[in-house]
């Protein structure tokens, strides 16, 4: 079943698959986690069961968690990562992004992980996990860990040419690096 989303339906729509709050008309609160599938990936087994591998591991993904409302769900056509198939990312308010590419949507301990991964970020700071911390078939599978804008992190540094930045109020001085100091 296709869905087929005017303007006018399509920011309700995302508010209820992302568990998403609508304010103001545009502005959006992400309220839980929300994991997104690339819905076209191809694994090689498209012949034999004539759908896509991302939509089949979508379609998994769905029917273990279709009745919870801790994790938002929402598929993606196309989330460029087409030599790494199949790709998520999971990404929550004021939360680091994971994206995970090689996932097989056969392996119901892919799926397995995925879950356990995203009740680990839900209840992390930031959504921040060590390598150790995740699941370990999700490790030699991660292709990005993007921090949010404005975060506390050590591992995020604000650069600029000049010693002190003008974000001294967000960082601390070991996370202010100077351009000169990381070119030198």
């Amino acid at each position: 079943m296709k869905l087929h989303l005017t303007f006018d339906n399509r920011l309700s729509y995302m508010a209820q698959c992302c568990n998403v709050t609508l304010r103001n008309g545009f502005s959006m609160v992400v309220e839980t986690p929300c994991l997104s599938i690339c819905t076209t990936c191809r694994d090689g087994r498209e012949a034999l069961h004539e759908t896509r591998g991302g939509t089949r591991l979508a379609r998994t993904v769905f029917e273990r968690v279709a009745a919870e409302k801790t994790l938002g769900l929402r598929g993606v056509r196309c989330m460029s990562q087409c030599k790494r198939p199949c790709v998520v990312s999971l990404s929550g308010r004021e939360s680091f992004t994971y994206v995970f590419g090689d996932l097989d949507p056969e392996r119901l301990d892919h799926v397995d992980a995925l879950l356990e991964f995203a009740s680990l970020y839900s209840n992390a700071s930031e959504g921040f996990l060590t390598r150790q911390e995740r699941p370990e078939v999700l490790r030699p599978s991660i292709l990005g860990r993007f921090p949010p804008i404005g975060s506390n992190s050590t591992l995020v540094n604000c650069l600029t040419s000049e010693p002190q930045c003008e974000c001294d109020s967000e960082y601390s001085a070991a996370q202010q690096v100077s351009i000169k100091a990381i070119v030198s």
